[in-house]
């Protein structure tokens, strides 16, 4: 079921009452039904028409309803009725009446009366000797006796007997309704039809209340304090008697009384009535006034049925529509019931004659004075209604701040306008400031600040030029040195004195540029209320107390301070509090966080949301009262006059839960064996704000320490060991106050068999048993044990003597081996070092062979020219093919050294072998390899004339996008031919391409495939079938992450490598370079790292580029798709090899360069790729400086310039 809360404060039954009433209640301290907070329950009851009310002993709080009886905690409901309780036979509850031994009578229309003590119900019907099963009342004589008013006379009840008194015993009537004890022990009975009967000294006195007329029916009865009678009555309105029977007084409609039919009268401490009617609602009498509430007030009914006041001061009212409360507010709410205009107040202003103004929203101006109230509208002379400041100057006018009105001045008599026709900067202003010097500060939204005099514009504060960037005012404040304070809308602080303007914001220490309330107290320090906290600003420094430091909340809206210091602020989520020594203690570092008190709409604001951006939206009247703007009135709050709860709330432990199984809360629990779950289940009986209550416990013998339990109200326990403990709860109500009596209950955990003491001390015997019986078994054991070990000691003393002698032989002859094995190191490091002799002899006669080489025929077909080249693998030579007259380059092996090995001749072989099977215009031609007549290994491959690419990178990367493709698109080409053949070259990079020059132009070559792999292809599957794991070998600079961690790569290893290489040629320098970690970051960034941003690179390129660079083989293209994409990329035909006539293109413009494309030479598909020639070869402009002016670069070819293949050691 939903709780409905409702809190707001009653009107009384006329606009002129409620004006007046209004004024009365802000000019004294008497608290009339408006300003109690006015709470609701429905839902949460068996039936909504709520026939009787009690609070019991306990602090339990029962309602009877039509449909069972309810008992309530202040934050659950629990139900009896005739499903959960037998002794209910009927469940329209008549009453409810706690006597002297704390024992609960209901009385029931039609199941007698039910007795409730000690946890159990009782039922007595007309069977045990009650006179009727209808039972309407109950009381209490000094004797002890109780009495019950049924449908059948007045049955007493006393040591255990039933006797019924009818009309035969002097009754006027067997039909009763009422009972009430008078203070001289008189029993008054109202009757339903006949008036009232006293039975005093044994004997009845009956009175007529219409002068014996019919229908002399009395709902209500009531003994006051000073012993009168208050007689509630059907159409006769509210009497009021002397002990006599006479009518003193009549409250009826004729006499402004708002009904004639009263059900429900209760006397407070005060002595003032409080009356329930039919149709009339609530009402209270006092000091010869009335006060009434009605459901258009808030009252959930305006039948009203029962009345009952709580220990906290709080009403209870049962309605037929619901259960109301009525409870004494820390907070008063003046709004429409008031006569507000309208709730939603912007500013509230007390001016120097008392009178109190309340500006608001769109509703324009509400001003109390002498206890009424005068509204100012558009008929009274306001351009506008939407009132945003207020301020009154030294002669004692009246100044308003208007939203899209300007500023209007009240001289008492009429309204005068000023706005931007009579040159003001804008017409929103939301903050006034009267100076001492007799100027009026006008802030403004968007036009920074209007000084104005005698009614004229003097001075405008330009934002950009007096620093108020925006121009957004806030709030104006003057300190007591005549400087003005300006709060911003986003822009900090300002503060201006004469021509002097100082602006501070975050970076001076603020905790937010948002700035909406200011208080300078007297030792001169300034309070700052901004959207990040409360700061301070002392001695030119700022200090802030926020959220995170306790502050309620980090948005402030009003800081106003009361008589003892303590600043109360507002917020979108109510009122707070900080008193004055919390706030010092933080300042000076006493302690790290601040306590607030919080007031909100639980403690009768009309809302929690507070206004604020608008001047002042919170004052302090000469009272001592605290006025707040919310969007639902005017809060009021009189700090010398809160209410303080000072009632220990009474704790009851309510019920167990055992394993699931329900109990009833008893003194003692036994728990049976085997119990391992036990919920104990508590409340607190206090009913102002139940949510605000706190709870802790302690299981003596098992808690250490109290567990702060909050607002739970269960405490679990699981698996207890099994002993006696004492369960205490304690807690406290809404104000703090501690009940630490609490409650309390002995638990009793039963243990097994084995858990007792005396199955304990069985196991300690029969374990000392046990260990004796072992003790001695075990000794007897290692008697004969050791028995048999001398014998085996024997034993192995002969045999150990005979291993002694077969050890002693061994060892001889072992030292012998070992003299014989260091003869033999000794030859064999003679053998080493004539080894080494022979490798440095081969060398040197290899060397001296490369010398002579020069001039000579290898197998009658090669003459040796001069050397180009070399390395540890072997030497590179100019050589002459006798048979066809033209020039070649012959790869010499070097047979010396590391290469002495089959597996280095196998390389060697595989060089010539991988070359041959790549037939393409772009990769190295192998001419021929073999062994001469005098063992010499030889390779003959076309000779190159020009540079690698890597020289070239030095000498002019990066390259244009133009040229890297020009160079890549072949390289792309040749490797995929590459691939098809079953070859995978393995160490792809700028030292392993060769620009190659001819008369025609340069030809782009893929160089040095000497350890490249050869794999049989898989005719299903080509590109699977060259997927093997070996060692890795290559330059980790251009080594795909495969590689690297030795996985298993195929011929997109080559493309990973050509994506490192094109990435170089157009950044100028690898995306993953060495570091000073060396080639760990190298590798590092292959395997985890993804390629940094490739900046002024059409996005079409670098994206292809980024594919090449792809972490995983399989979202890479193969070296045909790469070549393919990046052809479409820059938008030219694809280079496949095929023979084209050399013409011009254009690239397709990126949209980054589309304003700057040029047409450049397009690449050849012939079977040479002619870029430039090579007397025309230049550097970019931007690195004219490595090349010098361009000359060097066309320079004619160097001897060094010219080699046939790079050679890899």
């Amino acid at each position: 079921m939903t709780r409905l809360l409702v809190s707001f404060y009653n009107t009384g039954i006329q606009l002129g009452w409620l004006c007046l009433w209004s004024a009365l209640a802000l000019a004294s301290d008497a608290k009339s039904l408006r300003d109690y907070t006015l709470d609701a329950w429905r839902d949460e009851l068996p039936q909504a028409a709520v026939l009787a009310v009690a609070q019991d002993r306990r602090g339990y709080l029962w309602i009877g309803t039509y449909e069972g009886l309810a008992r309530f905690d202040g934050a659950r409901f629990v139900v009896f009725d005739k499903r959960a309780t037998p002794a209910f036979r009927n469940h329209n509850i008549r009453c409810i009446f706690e006597d002297r031994d704390g024992a609960l009578w209901i009385g029931t229309f039609g199941g007698g009366v039910v007795r409730y003590q000690s946890g159990e119900f009782e039922s007595f019907t007309a069977e045990q000797g009650l006179s009727s099963d209808f039972v309407i009342d109950v009381a209490q004589t000094p004797d002890g006796a109780l009495w019950l008013a049924t449908s059948r006379g007045l049955t007493r009840w006393h040591n255990g007997q039933w006797r019924t008194f009818t009309v035969q015993d002097g009754l006027p009537l067997d039909s009763l309704q009422q009972l009430s004890l008078a203070p001289d022990g008189a029993l008054w009975v109202g009757t339903y039809g006949r008036g009232l009967s006293v039975f005093r000294d044994g004997a009845f006195q009956n009175y007529s209340l219409n002068g014996g007329k019919p229908n002399d029916i009395v709902y209500a009865l009531h003994i006051a304090r000073d012993g009168t009678a208050w007689v509630g009555t059907n159409q006769q309105g509210l009497l009021r008697l002397n002990a006599q029977g006479q009518v003193l007084e009549r409250y009826a409609r004729p006499t402004g009384f708002p009904d004639d039919v009263v059900h429900a009268i209760y006397e407070d401490s005060d002595g003032a009535i409080w009356v329930g009617t039919e149709n009339g609602g609530l009402g209270r009498l006092a000091h010869g006034r009335q006060d009434w509430r009605a459901p258009r007030d808030g009252l959930l009914h305006h039948f009203v049925r029962a009345i009952c006041r709580d220990r906290e001061g709080s009403y209870w009212i049962g309605t037929n529509g619901g259960l109301n409360r009525l409870r004494e507010s820390k907070i008063v709410n003046l709004a429409t019931d008031h006569g507000l205009t309208d709730a939603n107040a912007r500013v509230v202003f007390e001016d120097s004659r008392g009178r109190l103004w309340v500006g608001l929203d769109e509703a324009g101006l509400d001003c109390l004075e002498a206890g009424r109230w005068k509204h100012y509208g558009l008929a009274e002379g306001l351009k506008t209604l939407g009132v945003r400041a207020i301020a009154e100057d030294e002669r004692g006018d009246i100044w308003l701040g208007l939203n899209q009105g300007g500023v209007a001045r009240f001289d008492g008599r009429r309204w005068t306008s000023i706005t931007t026709a009579q040159g003001l900067t804008t017409d929103n202003v939301y903050a006034l400031c009267a100076a001492r010097d007799g100027t009026l500060w006008a802030g403004t939204v968007g036009g920074g600040i209007n000084v104005l005099r005698a009614g004229r514009v003097i001075r405008m504060i330009d934002p950009q030029s007096d620093k108020i960037t925006g121009g957004n005012i806030r709030v104006i404040a003057q300190g007591r040195d005549g400087a003005m304070w300006v709060g911003t809308n986003g822009r900090g602080l300002m503060r201006a004195q004469g021509e002097e303007i100082a602006r501070f914001t975050t970076k001076e220490g603020l905790p937010s540029n948002l700035v909406f309330a200011l208080h300078e107290e007297a030792d001169g320090t300034l309070w700052i209320g901004t959207g990040g906290g409360l700061a301070w600003r002392r001695d030119g420094k700022f200090g802030v107390i926020a959220h995170k430091d306790g502050l309620f909340d980090d948005t402030v809206f009003a800081i106003v301070p009361d008589a003892n210091g303590d600043f109360w602020m507002s917020c979108n989520r109510g009122i707070f509090r900080l008193e004055r020594r919390e706030r010092e203690a933080f300042m000076s570092g006493a302690q790290s966080r601040v306590v607030c008190a919080s007031f909100d709409i639980s403690d009768g604001m009309g809302a929690n949301q507070c206004n604020g951006t608008s001047q002042p939206c919170a004052i302090r009247r000469r009272d001592g009262a605290l006025m707040f703007a919310t969007i639902g009135g005017v809060a009021v709050a009189k700090p010398e006059h809160l209410p303080f709860n000072a009632q220990p709330p009474p704790i009851v432990i309510e019920h167990l839960e055992l394993d699931g199984k329900a109990l009833p809360a008893q003194p003692t629990l036994t728990a049976p064996l085997g119990a391992k779950k036990l919920d104990i289940h508590y409340a607190g009986l206090s009913f102002l704000a139940p949510q605000r209550m706190r709870f802790r416990f302690r299981l003596e013998g098992f808690d250490r320490a109290w567990v702060e339990a909050g607002t739970r109200r269960t405490a679990y326990y699981m698996n207890l060991p099994p002993g006696t403990y004492r369960f205490h709860v304690t807690a406290c109500n809404n104000d703090g106050v501690w009940n630490d009596a609490g409650a309390t209950m002995t638990i009793v955990i039963q243990p097994f068999f084995y858990q007792t003491a005396w199955a304990k001390g069985l196991a300690v015997c029969a374990l000392g048993l046990l260990l004796w019986g072992g003790f001695r078994w075990r000794t007897l054991t290692l008697r004969r044990r050791a028995d048999a070990l001398e014998r085996q000691v024997a034993v192995r003393a002969a045999q150990l003597q005979e291993k002694n002698a077969a050890l002693e032989r061994a060892l001889a002859e072992g030292q012998a081996a070992q003299r014989e094995a260091q003869v033999k190191n000794r030859e064999l490091a003679r053998k080493n070092e004539a080894l080494a002799e022979l490798h440095r002899r081969a060398d040197a006669i290899f060397t001296a062979l490369t010398d002579v080489l020069p001039g000579t025929v290898i197998d009658g077909k090669y003459r040796i020219g001069e050397k180009i080249g070399g390395g540890g693998f072997g030497i590179v030579y100019r050589a002459e093919q006798i048979a066809l007259q033209r020039l070649v380059a012959i790869k010499i092996f070097r047979p010396s050294g590391k290469n002495a090995t089959t597996a280095s001749v196998e390389r060697f072989r595989r060089e010539g072998v991988s070359a041959c099977r790549i037939n393409h215009p772009n990769a190295v031609g192998v001419i021929d390899s073999g062994v001469s007549a005098d063992g010499i290994a030889y390779l003959v491959m076309e000779l190159l004339q020009g540079v690698s690419l890597a020289t070239e990178i030095s000498l002019c990367g990066p390259f244009s996008v133009e040229r890297s493709l020009a160079v890549i698109l072949p390289v792309c080409d040749a490797l995929a031919t590459a691939h098809e053949s079953g070859v995978i070259h393995r160490d792809i990079k700028p030292d392993n391409i060769f620009l190659h020059q001819m008369p025609e132009g340069e030809v782009v070559k893929v160089v040095d495939f000497g350890i490249a792999k050869l794999i049989e292809p898989d005719a299903n599957d080509p590109l699977a079938a060259m997927t093997e794991t070996g060692g890795v070998v290559g330059t980790p600079i251009y080594m795909a992450p495969e590689r690297l961690d030795e996985r298993p790569y195929d011929g997109r290893s080559d493309v990973y490598s050509v994506g490192i290489m094109l990435y170089e040629m157009l950044c100028g320098r690898p995306p993953f370079p060495p570091t000073e970690t060396g080639m760990l970051g190298v590798i590092i960034g292959h395997l985890k790292q993804p390629p940094p941003p490739m900046p002024g690179v059409p996005r079409e390129i670098a994206a292809v580029v980024f594919q090449a660079l792809a972490k995983s083989p399989d979202e890479r293209p193969t070296a045909r798709e790469l070549g393919d994409r990046l052809a479409a990329a820059a938008g030219i035909a694809p280079y496949h090899g095929a023979p084209v006539t050399t013409g011009r293109l254009k690239l397709r413009p990126s949209p980054l360069d589309e304003e700057d494309s040029e047409t450049v030479p397009p690449q050849s598909q012939a079977t040479t790729l002619m870029r430039r020639s090579l007397t025309d070869r230049s550097c970019p402009p931007e690195t004219q400086s490595s090349c010098g002016d361009g000359a060097a670069a066309r320079r004619p070819l160097l001897s060094g310039d010219v080699t046939t293949a790079t050679d890899c050691d």
